[in-house]
């Protein structure tokens, strides 16, 4: 009985038999052009592969598959190839936790100034002359689908990296490209954004409970309600995009209902701001019951998303002073432990 490994073999060599005899009968124009598209054709399924790879958890063995299909793209010549792949590779380094070698990467598919330091959070440059530089390289930028996405990641990576500043600046623009090519992926800027003004927010709050000097803690605690209101201005455009998603508007209410719970536990503490909170908690509590009403919208997502997406609403209902949520908040926690079973992951409570 011939094995399945043998038969790979004699129609690898059948395949390999038959392309030499079709080559040799061919012109040297033909024959340069059957083997840019073998060589495309093999740099697409290297593609491929590491999307896959990647999405069984195998980063290392996607990172080095993009690798060698970059290394096709740069024999073609294909510029849209390379950039692309250096995306990809992008991808493979956040999921190995490699940020900074991200951020380079996404800077040569993207052919951006390396010298601008975007990447180095050991160097500080003035922030005006940072986002001036950052505007005028990112205005040229083709508007593209493949530029726009590399953008959309840059934007990501610098934040995971606490370059806050220049990621608004990498994802404001991004937004004007994304309104040109009108792109399906406006809803992930929204949310991209409204993340990163959370994220300035909350240094802001940490600044504020550690800084003992009285006026500077009175100009934070201006700042703190604007950054926070323009955090949530951001969600709330999502949330209200025709036709969007209902796993989308999810994502975006429930970092939404995160910043209102931290925005109401810091206001209870601000003597002048009664009314702020008194309407900030009624926004928590109109929040919460859409949230509850529309919980089909945890289906929509896959498994392990829609396991942290519970969680989540579950740690934020318990933070909220109300024993009928918090029973709301058990359901939750149990339904995410419930579907974690069914798919071998162990879950952490804090609650």
């Amino acid at each position: 009985m011939i094995s399945p490994q043998c038969c790979c073999k004699y129609l690898f060599s059948g395949i390999l038999g038959l392309s030499i005899i079709l080559i040799q009968s061919s012109s040297p124009a033909q024959i340069i052009k059957k083997e840019k598209e073998f060589l495309k054709n093999q740099a697409a399924s290297l593609t491929s592969s590491g999307h896959e790879q990647l999405a069984l958890d195998q980063a290392n063995e996607a990172l080095k598959t993009w690798q060698e299909s970059t290394k096709i793209y740069r024999q073609l010549n294909d510029q849209e190839g390379i950039t692309e792949s250096l995306i990809n590779q992008n991808l493979a380094f956040q999921a190995l936790g490699l940020h900074k070698e991200a951020c380079n990467t996404l800077l040569e598919a993207l052919k951006l100034n390396t010298n601008l330091g975007l990447c180095d959070t050991t160097l500080q440059q003035p922030a005006l002359a940072q986002k001036e530089q950052l505007m005028a390289v990112i205005g040229k930028q083709k508007p593209t689908s493949v530029n726009f996405l590399g953008l959309q990641n840059l934007g990501e990576v610098l934040r995971i990296l606490g370059q806050l500043n220049e990621s608004e600046t990498v994802l404001q623009e991004t937004l004007t490209l994304a309104k040109l090519v009108s792109s399906s992926k406006i809803s992930e800027i929204y949310l991209s954004l409204g993340n990163i003004e959370q994220s300035i927010y909350q240094q802001l709050q940490d600044k504020y409970s550690w800084i003992e000097e009285p006026l500077f803690r009175e100009q934070i605690a201006n700042i703190i309600p604007q950054k926070a209101q323009k955090s949530l201005w951001y969600y709330q455009t999502l949330e209200n995009i025709p036709n969007i998603s209902k796993s989308a508007k999810l994502q975006a209410q429930l970092n939404h209902l995160t910043l209102l719970i931290s925005w109401e536990q810091w206001l209870s503490h601000q003597q002048n701001q009664a009314n702020l909170y008194q309407k900030v908690n009624q926004q928590i509590q109109v929040l919460v019951n859409q949230i509850d009403e529309n919980s089909s919208a945890f289906l929509e997502l896959s498994p392990e998303p829609s396991i942290h997406a519970r969680l989540n609403f579950a740690n934020n209902l318990s933070q909220i002073p109300d024993e009928q949520l918090k029973s709301v908040a058990i359901r939750y926690a149990k339904l995410a432990l419930k579907m974690a079973e069914t798919i071998n992951i162990g879950l952490v409570f804090d609650f």
